[in-house]
């Protein structure tokens, strides 16, 4: 009689296993579906947190670090406004300190945005690099004030009481800039700003502008591309009194005329000789580029009789 065989154990267990696995199969997809539909599903459930107002901020209170005397006083609230922000606004906003950002970099007395802050305890501080106005440039509807870099101010932020405290650029033929904010692109601008900067140090009209009495730097004409290279410009300066002193190329322009401290000491010399540079013979063309002597000229460039 034949042995019966035993049944083969892997052979029952398969349809076993097929029967397992579909159902976990089943549930897993089902499980995925829900999960997808939830995560679109459930923020409309949430609340908008930025919609609350336990969590606005008024912009009025937003600081800033404190500008220097010739920055208006409305700058943040004209920054703020010109830029179409609202009166308040969320902390929790993803954009706000960027939008804060920009809001302020389009304000032409910003020279740099260094920093955003928005803090746990609902305040906003805004850290600012301020332009300082160096000089004005005579254009041919009035003066315009710009800083060290050529950048034109708000003329509306001056008053004409504010005229007397910059030096002033004659003789800059090129058109300004039609916006403030925007740099006067003019090589003639460029090396009349370097000149303005060494006759009042640290923005003291009281070492040399005063001290000398003068009334304004006159820029060279210059009538080919070439001739605006700092080596080929001759800068003057006018005094109170109405002489002309022929100062010569911008710092930094050409070694082979004294130095700024060597200028500045040989006018030193001739107000020490003389008093005042409208003497010996009345205003007159003080020239100071040599390094032997100071020369004078009558203003008509003729000799003295």
């Amino acid at each position: 009689m034949p042995t019966p065989r035993k049944p083969s154990r892997a052979k029952s267990s398969r349809p076993a296993r097929r029967r397992l696995f579909v159902p976990l199969l089943s549930l897993g997809l089902c499980a995925a579906v829900g999960l997808f539909f939830a995560t679109a599903w459930f923020p409309s459930l949430m609340p908008d947190l930025q919609a609350q107002t336990e969590y606005e901020f008024p912009l009025s209170e937003l600081r800033v670090n404190e500008p220097h005397d010739w920055v208006p006083r409305n700058l943040v609230s004209r920054a703020l406004l010109d830029a179409g922000l609202p009166k308040r606004v969320s902390l929790l906003k993803p954009e706000l300190a960027r939008d804060l950002a920009d809001a302020f970099a389009r304000e032409p007395w910003v020279r740099n945005v260094e920093r955003v802050r928005i803090t746990g305890d609902r305040r906003i501080t805004v850290q600012l690099e301020y332009r300082v106005p160096v000089a004005f440039i005579q254009s041919g509807d009035g003066l315009y004030p710009v800083d060290a870099d050529g950048v034109v101010l708000p003329r509306e932020d001056f008053s004409a009481a504010d005229v007397s405290l910059l030096p002033q650029i004659e003789n800059i033929v090129s058109q300004p800039p039609v916006h403030p904010g925007h740099a006067w692109r003019d090589p003639l601008v460029t090396e009349s700003l370097k000149l303005a900067k060494s006759l009042v140090p640290q923005g003291s009209l009281d070492p040399y502008w005063k001290h000398f009495e003068l009334q304004s730097i006159i820029a060279p004409t210059v009538e080919t591309p070439e001739g605006t290279l700092p080596h080929r410009l001759t800068f003057e300066l006018k005094t109170t009194h109405g002489s002309r002193i022929v100062w010569g190329h911008p710092p930094g322009g050409d070694d082979l005329e004294p130095t700024v401290a060597q200028k500045l000491g040989r006018l030193e010399q001739y107000l020490d000789q003389f008093g005042a540079f409208d003497r010996p013979r009345g205003p007159c063309r003080i020239d100071i580029r040599h390094f032997e002597a100071i020369s004078l000229q009558p203003l008509d460039g003729g000799r003295w009789q």
